[in-house]
C-alpha cells in the first residue's frame, strides 16, 4: 500500500523534495488549519515529520507519506 501511495505522489509532485502545506490540504482533501493541528499535536510521536523555516512549514515527501500510512493504522 505505501509503495502504490508513493507512486501516485511521485507523479503528481514530480521533482518535489518536500510538500507545502497547501500541497497536503490539496491532497487530502482537508482545511490548512488541520494541517497545523497535526503539527501541534501534544503526542510528538504523532506529530507528522516536517521542517520549519521561519514561518514555514514544509514536509519531506518520502517521510510524510511513511507517516500518514502509519497514521491510518492507528
Amino acid at each position: 500500500m505505501d509503495e502504490s501511495i508513493m507512486q501516485d505522489l511521485e507523479k503528481e509532485f514530480q521533482g518535489k523534495v518536500f510538500l507545502k502545506i497547501e500541497d497536503v490540504s490539496g491532497l487530502l482533501g482537508c482545511t490548512k488549519k488541520v494541517i497545523y493541528n497535526w503539527t501541534r499535536r501534544v503526542d510528538r510521536e504523532r506529530r507528522p515529520p516536517r521542517v520549519s523555516v521561519g514561518k514555514i512549514i514544509l514536509f519531506p515527501k518520502r517521510e510524510f507519506i511513511r507517516w500518514l500510512v502509519r497514521e491510518q493504522s492507528v
